[in-house]
């Protein structure tokens, strides 16, 4: 992966780290990325995206069922 040094004006900058912090995203050069990337393949300049990392978030309690997993398809 390529490195790439970027300069934003302050309002930018804040509000791009303002949307990071508030879904929980790390970096705010992931929502920079991803941003870039749906632009680029937009404009036609990239075929297809790459594969992405899959985000999840475990719930703060359980269902409350002990045999989900085994029965799944009955939830």
């Amino acid at each position: 992966m390529s490195s790439l040094n970027l300069s934003l004006p302050e309002p930018i900058a804040e509000a791009l780290i303002a949307y990071s912090r508030d879904r929980g995203i790390e970096s705010p050069a992931e929502v920079v990325q991803t941003a870039l990337e749906a632009f680029l393949l937009q404009q036609g300049y990239l075929t297809s995206s790459p594969p992405r990392r899959v985000r999840l978030t475990p719930c703060s309690q359980g269902s409350g069922c002990k045999d989900t997993s085994a029965n799944h398809a009955r939830f």
